[in-house]
């Protein structure tokens, strides 16, 4: 994937890989969506501010933490 200004992105990497089936999560200002994989089917929407700044401040330590 490339990264830089023109593509309004920022890539980097963790240092562990994720192996196996993982579920995606998707933060809003107000609410985080859970997705699982297609294997355990499920999915959820949490309204939660203080949610939301908890996984704000995962994701900022993940990024400090990751390589480019």
């Amino acid at each position: 994937m490339q990264d830089g200004d023109e593509f309004m992105r920022r890539v980097k990497y963790m240092q562990y890989p994720i192996l196996g089936e993982i579920v995606t999560m998707t933060v809003t200002d107000k609410k985080v969506f859970i997705t699982s994989s297609s294997k355990e089917c499920y999915a959820l929407i949490i309204e939660s501010s203080e949610l939301v700044n908890l996984m704000k401040v995962i994701w900022h330590s993940c990024w400090q933490g990751a390589s480019n």
